[in-house]
């Protein structure tokens, strides 16, 4: 038995099994998110394009354009949705009207994709989710755009029983988030980017939180054009 994965794109991760995907994460394909202000920094190649739609299940983290791109997925109908069990049930309530074969999983239990690869999930209190993934003696940590918020002892706890482990995390200055904002005296509040924090820092401390020894930059991987 074969297993392997790869990351690809802005925030997708593909699970294979002999060579066959069986789960590919948030698939920003097609679309161009955000009125059309952002963009792939690579282009996509044909084969993991083909991976992505062919997977058995597509799991998706929140509603997010980068992460979940109807572009991409409206016209898919061979492939299983996974969402986590957010509050309100807006993700799952969308995906079901357009016709989507959608699960909502139940937090920190796992399931079974296959023979050798087992997922679980957990929805945050700010509308995003975590994806764990077992394949044998390897786990995988997808923290995508999330922070510690409820679920951190889980994952620790968990990863404390691997001696791979591989996390999958935003990192950066934070130039998309909240970065132009003004108080109610109209007075600049300067973001978390303007600190400057040194990246490696950042991902030495998290992987050393969650008992990483490996780590992927993810949901990182797009640009700013400039609408016209």
């Amino acid at each position: 038995m074969k297993l392997g994965f790869e990351t690809i794109g802005n925030a997708t991760l593909i699970l294979y099994e002999d060579g066959i995907p069986v789960l590919s994460t948030d698939p920003w394909v097609s679309g161009n998110p955000y009125f059309g202000s952002w963009k792939h920094t690579h282009e996509i190649p044909e084969p993991q394009k083909s991976n992505i739609n062919k997977s058995k299940f597509i799991w998706i983290s929140h509603g997010h354009p980068d992460h979940l791109d109807l572009d991409t997925i409206k016209n898919w109908d061979t492939n299983k949705f996974l969402i986590s069990n957010h509050f309100g049930d807006r993700i799952f309530n969308d995906l079901t009207s357009i016709g989507l074969q959608v699960n909502k999983l139940k937090d920190k239990k796992w399931t079974s994709l296959s023979n050798n690869i087992e997922i679980s999930t957990f929805a945050d209190f700010n509308q995003d989710s975590i994806l764990m993934v077992k394949m044998k003696d390897v786990l995988i940590i997808d923290l995508n755009d999330t922070n510690p918020r409820g679920w951190s002892k889980w994952i620790k706890e968990t990863a404390k029983n691997f001696k791979k482990v591989f996390l999958l995390k935003l990192t950066g200055f934070g130039d998309a988030d909240m970065i132009n904002y003004y108080d109610e005296n109209d007075n600049f509040i300067y973001p978390l980017a303007e600190k400057r924090i040194e990246v490696g820092k950042t991902i030495g401390h998290l992987m050393e939180s969650f008992h990483a020894n490996f780590f992927i930059p993810f949901s990182s991987h797009h640009k700013y054009s400039e609408r016209r």
